[in-house]
């Protein structure tokens, strides 16, 4: 993007007051009047090229003589982070103050909102952001976007402070990066035979094919492009923060290298032998590899931290690969868990001897990752403590609060599941989670949002999922919570999404927000309301809910399968629950919602039994539904039996055919 769209980017047609600026400053105090930009004014920079930046030379003048002054100067400020400034505007005088090359900016930033046509507000701001890790994530593996939209999107971050951007490189659907002594990482890895993923991956067609092939879907940027990239996003305040992934999802490094794949530790060639995904961590070859990928990696990004993953890996084929079993047999592992945090502690060396902080997913925790290793908390904040107490440095992006490939309103794009709207991103709480202390305070680096691409197959449509909640995204990490309710935040992030929206950013349409889904705000009065359930067969902890109490609370599902009003079930004969209304009472029907989404593998039950007991060791069959045709997209359905009984216990059984299908429901409504 060239420096004439940054700046239309930044010069919003707004009002210049603290409820347009976004984030909200810490402190602002509106006074009378506005310098004019446009009128002769002397520009005095007295702290030389710390202060240059995009921003500040906007304001720059050679107009000696004048009685206005545009002072830029260093100055000792309360807070102590190297984002920190002060603005002191009149209508005689613009004065900038910061101690550090980073506060200039964000003040330059600042003064980029403020102003409007050539005039900026008479005001005073003292600013500095609460998290230093303010970021946003983008799976470029699923799908691959040009360089263009990657510049694109750091300009739109940048305007409003956001200041790290999560690179997620490698991954099963495609190697995205170039690596110099690997080429087939990109001429065979970076490229699959179909754009669509769900098709690619779930219908297990999962083939790379050589670059040039016809058909091929995929790319992958060059190291000079990355380059380019990080050069691009330091100038305007933000770092790169590459992502390798390891051990697990990396099919696409094993098809193309599998020498370093636990199928090639045994004696005979037996195709037989399934792909897990996950590299060998007893083959000396995989840490030659990962150490030769990173070095280039290196010495493409100089950004703190370098991603790993980490997460998800599918650990089966090290229980009888032949090396994993020996490794742990030298090492005195008792379980296969222990390779893992074993190749973790051993990358996180080799990065430590070069000067660099290994990150992952919080499926890296152990008690021994070594002192800079940091990490990045994607589930419920119980990791994030467990993390904190280890005292590891945290970045929390909880899916529940951060992964925004959740839909933002009512179902539209595909997506993974889950419904995620601009109010609950807002509503996000990063310091008042448990297991924060003030001992412990220091570690929380900040917040970071997600886009993981699996269903946003174009550059407009991930656009369009991070715009505007990215808004918010920012604001919560500038602020530490939200500094105000939410229908005023609303006002703002309508004002700035329209500005944007003229820039030809592919904005979501706030004015036309749908909400919630309907029946979840408000309470179903029903019989069982409070009664007692026996599961004999458990929920999911990850999806308890309000546990025992989660199906007779009178409380609906939301869009969002883990809103915690929905509770999930795994498994063939994973639903299996007695209801006991503690009294034999006269009942004319018995209803259930499920929720359907293949996209995460929830389906409604391949069948439903409801049966009737007035002892509770006899009962009667009254309801029997088969599963209706499976359909992509998000779906609810109520099934629900009619008639005249008298009961006290309700028996329901719900089954699926593989062990693999989940089934969500969110209430036994009894009438």
């Amino acid at each position: 993007m060239n420096r004439s769209l940054l700046i239309s980017l930044l010069l919003f047609p707004l009002t210049a007051m603290s409820q347009t600026l976004l984030p909200l400053p810490q402190h602002f105090t509106k006074t009378n009047g506005s310098f004019d930009v446009s009128s002769f004014y002397k520009f005095e920079n007295t702290v030389g090229d710390e202060a240059k930046n995009l921003y500040l030379d906007n304001f720059f003048r050679n107009n000696g003589g004048s009685t206005k002054v545009f002072l830029i100067r260093k100055a000792v400020l309360k807070n102590s982070s190297n984002e920190a400034y002060r603005l002191h505007i009149s209508k005689d005088s613009v004065v900038v103050e910061a101690n550090s090359q980073e506060g200039f900016l964000r003040a330059g930033q600042t003064l980029m909102q403020l102003k409007q046509k050539n005039r900026i507000q008479a005001c005073d701001i003292e600013d500095a952001p609460e998290l230093s890790w303010r970021g946003c994530m983008l799976d470029l593996s699923r799908h691959f976007y040009p360089l263009s939209f990657l510049k694109k999107q750091v300009d739109l971050m940048a305007a409003f402070k956001l200041n790290k951007f999560h690179l997620h490189l490698t991954d099963g659907a495609g190697w995205r990066l170039q690596i110099k002594r690997y080429p087939r990482l990109t001429k065979i890895a970076g490229w699959r035979t179909q754009s669509d993923w769900v098709k690619w991956w779930r219908n297990h067609d999962r083939r790379y094919v050589t670059e040039g092939t016809d058909g091929a879907y995929g790319g992958y940027y060059t190291q000079d492009e990355m380059r380019e990239l990080v050069a691009y996003a330091k100038e305007r305040g933000i770092e790169i923060i590459p992502e390798i992934e390891m051990p697990g999802h990396s099919e696409e490094v094993l098809t193309t290298y599998p020498e370093i794949d636990c199928r090639n530790a045994y004696d005979s060639n037996d195709s037989s032998l399934p792909m897990t995904g996950s590299m060998c961590p007893g083959n000396e070859g995989t840490y030659s590899f990962l150490e030769n990928v990173l070095s280039e990696v290196l010495e493409i990004f100089p950004s703190k931290y370098v991603h790993i993953g980490g997460d998800e890996a599918d650990m089966k084929a090290w229980k009888t690969c032949p090396l994993c079993q020996q490794k742990m047999k030298e090492d005195g592992f008792k379980k296969e868990n222990k390779l893992q945090a074993y190749l973790i502690r051993r990358i996180a060396a080799w990065l430590k001897a070069h000067n660099k902080q290994l990150l992952g997913w919080d499926e890296i925790i152990a008690d021994s990752l070594g002192s800079n290793a940091s990490v990045m908390v994607w589930r419920t904040q119980e990791y994030a403590a467990d993390a904190l107490k280890k005292g590891y440095n945290v970045v929390l992006a909880p899916n529940s609060h951060c992964y925004i490939n959740r839909q933002q309103d009512a179902p539209e794009l595909g997506s993974a599941g889950g419904y995620l709207s601009l109010e609950k991103i807002y509503s996000f709480k990063p310091l008042k989670i448990d297991g924060i202390t003030a001992q412990n305070r220091k570690n929380v680096l900040g917040v970071q949002a997600c886009l993981w691409t699996e269903f946003v197959n174009e550059a407009a449509d991930a656009e369009y999922m991070m715009w505007p909640r990215l808004l918010a995204m920012s604001e919560i990490g500038w602020r530490g919570e939200a500094p105000e309710k939410f229908t005023n935040f609303r006002k703002r992030a309508l004002v700035f999404a329209d500005a944007i929206r003229k820039q030809k950013v592919n904005v979501f349409d706030l004015r036309k927000e749908k909400g919630e889904r309907k029946e979840s705000l408000k309470p179903v009065k029903h019989l069982a309301v409070g009664a007692k359930v026996t599961y004999n067969h458990r929920y999911s902890n990850a999806y308890a809910a309000s546990k025992e109490a989660t199906l007779v609370d009178g409380q609906l599902g939301g869009w969002n399968h883990s809103d915690r009003l929905w509770q999930g079930f795994i498994g063939k004969e994973s639903l299996d629950f007695v209801v006991d209304l503690g009294k034999e009472m006269p009942i004319k029907s018995v209803a259930m919602e499920f929720m359907q989404n293949a996209g995460p593998d929830i389906y409604y039950p391949a069948t439903l039994t409801i049966s009737l007991s007035a002892d509770g060791s006899n009962y009667e069959q009254v309801y029997r539904q088969e599963q209706p045709e499976v359909k992509d997209g998000l779906q609810f359905k109520t099934w629900q039996w009619n008639g005249k009984k008298r009961a006290r216990y309700i028996h329901v059984v719900g089954t699926q055919p593989r062990s693999n299908m989940w089934i969500f429901t969110d209430e036994i409504i009894v009438k």
